[in-house]
């Protein structure tokens, strides 16, 4: 949990950076690199509140693919992936 908690506290903070750098970037391929930076670091954070929300939680496996949370109610489950926008 610690460790995910740091990862997001990086992203945010490179997210942070990248909007500076999108306040002062005047030619394209700076800011195209800035953009797609900043859609990369929104992407992990999201995954990584995900996952840290799943470790929060108590699951219980329902069925195959799915799972079911304490209240009863079908949840889905992130998988760690790569995001590579070109």
């Amino acid at each position: 949990e610690c460790n995910i908690q740091e990862k997001i506290d990086f992203e945010i903070r490179m997210r942070e950076g990248i909007c500076k750098l999108l306040a002062v970037s005047t030619q394209r391929d700076q800011l195209l690199r800035a953009v797609k930076n900043l859609m990369v670091c929104n992407a992990r954070i999201q995954v990584y509140r995900t996952q840290l929300q799943s470790q929060k939680e108590e699951l219980i496996p329902c069925r195959t693919g799915e799972w079911c949370s304490g209240n009863g109610t079908k949840d889905r489950m992130a998988c760690p992936a790569r995001v590579a926008i070109s």
